[in-house]
């Protein structure tokens, strides 16, 4: 009865996951380092880089991560007034562990309304916490709030299909400055909306190097209208991707190279503006140890979805963890003005005991990694004395 159940909340993620569903805020720069890649994410797994853009990416993380980001996602030159839109943008991401910390609080909470299936639904997977906010010339305030689960799904459904599936609750809040004639509107419009929508993405890793992908934006359509029963639906998006990784090409070291395409729904059935499409080509290299990485991409559309993406990172590795600088630059092709993003990522590797479920074997591994850790001390206090010594 258990495994009818497993297989019946495995296939629910990936049956509602072939269900067409967009984000109504449009994508201007969430991540430096998807922006540097043209947004062309979708198919690249396992980092907190992953929430905004592919609710499956994230299910395969082994490590905590927060990233915080903030820029000028359009800094619009040809504007009179010389108005910008501003954005701040931060996220927390936490896989799933055998160990007592907020993800066993949080399958502890939830258990109920799993079927008796809390350790398979919180068991090799991850869940993730992100908050956007943008400030458009001070006319409009977005904030979004996006609150990410993601599960792996290896041989589940069948043998040997390596796949993961996720989704994102996106929770919206448009605040409004009111004007001088605001009051004098028809129906006396509310000047802030909250509203919900629904992401929902798949990947499958169809061998070692290569991935795919398909995302769908907004299952669950957000109402955005100002007017008490008024209807102002995000429209329905579909991403369909992948990546290819290159340990060595030409002179390249550790290559991703990845792809999207993206089509964009209408508003309702009395839409008849014409479909809108978009292609998304990314590629980014790491060097000296995964030190050092640089990224470009292209986007190509309609004249106001065009541009040129490049982005750099550098990482500082201090012993579990690490941190990341990321720098994106973005010049649209059919706007005046540029797009800057940066961001900081703090990235804490878990060491693997705390992802083995069995009682006996993780105290095993938890034993020999203390005994690591203490061997790898006293090598470095040795180093310290030695060096002392020596001058």
């Amino acid at each position: 009865m258990k495994n009818l159940c497993k297989g019946i909340l495995a296939g629910l993620l990936l049956v509602a996951a072939v269900v067409p569903g967009q984000a109504y805020f449009e994508d201007i720069g969430r991540d430096a380092r998807a922006r540097g890649m043209a947004n062309a994410m979708i198919g690249i797994f396992g980092n907190v880089n992953s929430v905004q853009y592919n609710p499956a990416g994230t299910a395969r993380t082994t490590s905590l991560e927060l990233n915080l980001q903030w820029g000028k996602p359009l800094t619009m030159g040809d504007l009179n007034d010389g108005s910008s839109f501003d954005a701040i943008n931060g996220t927390f991401l936490m896989p799933f562990t055998n160990d007592v910390n907020l993800s066993w609080l949080i399958r502890w909470l939830f258990m109920g309304l799993t079927l008796g299936n809390e350790e398979f639904m919180f068991k090799d997977g991850a869940m993730a916490l992100a908050f956007d906010m943008r400030d458009n010339a001070q006319l409009v305030k977005e904030t979004m709030i996006t609150l990410n689960y993601a599960k792996v799904l290896d041989d589940v459904l069948f043998k040997g299909a390596k796949l993961a599936a996720g989704f994102n609750v996106d929770l919206y809040s448009l605040a409004f400055t009111k004007t001088a004639d605001w009051g004098t509107l028809p129906d006396n419009p509310n000047d802030s909306v909250f509203t919900i929508g629904i992401d929902l993405g798949v990947i499958y890793n169809f061998s070692e190097n290569i991935r795919l992908a398909v995302v769908f934006e907004n299952l669950l359509k957000p109402n955005f209208s100002v007017f008490t029963d008024g209807e102002d639906y995000s429209p329905t998006n579909v991403k369909l991707g992948g990546s290819i990784f290159f340990p060595k090409l030409v002179f390249f070291e550790n290559m991703t190279v990845s792809f999207q395409y993206v089509s964009y729904g209408k508003y309702d059935s009395t839409d008849n503006t014409a479909s809108k499409t978009s292609y998304h080509f990314g590629f980014e290299s790491w060097w000296f140890d995964n030190i050092f990485a640089f990224r470009g991409g292209l986007q190509l559309g309609d004249e106001d979805m065009s541009e040129l993406s490049l982005g750099i990172s550098a990482v500082l590795p201090m012993g579990q963890h690490l941190v990341s600088f990321d720098y994106a630059f973005t010049l649209p092709f059919g706007v005046e003005g540029t797009r800057h993003l940066l961001a900081l990522t703090w990235k804490w590797d878990l060491p693997k005991y705390v992802f083995e479920y069995d009682p006996k074997k993780a105290a095993e591994m938890k034993r020999l990694h203390e005994l690591e850790q203490q061997r790898l001390a006293e090598e470095e206090k040795k180093k310290t004395q030695t060096s002392v010594t020596n001058r």
